[in-house]
């Protein structure tokens, strides 16, 4: 059997899985991409970062706990959080090895692999390294979910630790990303 017929039958296999993963994190994507740009630019904007900083936390607080909820009711890995957790091991050398055809295709593909790698990378080494990569670049969802002992299994205390923490340290990082981003657009159209 060659490699083509196996990888067409490892995906026919687990089509529903992929398809569970694919309409989670498009969806994911859509939501973080209003949440971040078009809700938390504006608010940390308009209020200044501590106050905005504090009402966006709030609210990211909110979000992330109804989707741990929606999460644990569906019993759906709808991110592929567990599917992250088995990709530390096969992950890196697929990416690695895994080439574009056209100079376009390879130009693009370079830096989504370079932070793909890096993120395996943090969830490789574990403990807090991860804990920090996945805060600063998901959410406390995504955090607190994969740092749970059992999938599916509601917020036990240790679980909770999880999420205001990364709900500090993320909404930190994006709280000082945004000022920054204020600022050199502010600063950029004085030049212009």
């Amino acid at each position: 059997m060659n490699k083509f017929s196996k990888i067409t039958g490892s995906i026919a296999a687990q089509k529903k899985r992929i398809a569970i993963i694919g309409l989670g994190y498009t969806f994911g994507n859509i939501f973080d991409y209003g949440f971040n740009y078009g809700i938390y630019i504006p608010v940390v904007a308009m209020l200044g970062p501590v106050k905005g900083g504090v009402a966006m936390a709030i609210l990211s607080a909110i979000t992330c706990f109804l989707f741990i909820k929606f999460y644990d009711w569906s019993k759906q890995d709808w991110l592929g959080i567990e599917v992250a957790k088995e990709a530390t091991e096969y992950g890196p050398t697929w990416i690695r090895n895994f080439s574009a055809t056209s100079r376009v295709g390879r130009i693009m593909w370079w830096p989504f692999s370079r932070i793909i790698l890096l993120i395996l990378w943090a969830i490789k080494r574990g403990g807090i390294v991860a804990f920090f990569a996945l805060s600063m670049y998901t959410d406390p969802f995504v955090a607190t979910v994969y740092f749970r002992k059992e999938s599916f299994s509601g917020l036990k205390k240790r679980d909770w630790m999880i999420f205001f923490a990364s709900l500090l340290v993320g909404d930190l990082y994006w709280t000082l990303r945004t000022v920054l981003i204020i600022f050199l657009a502010k600063e950029g159209m004085k030049i212009f």
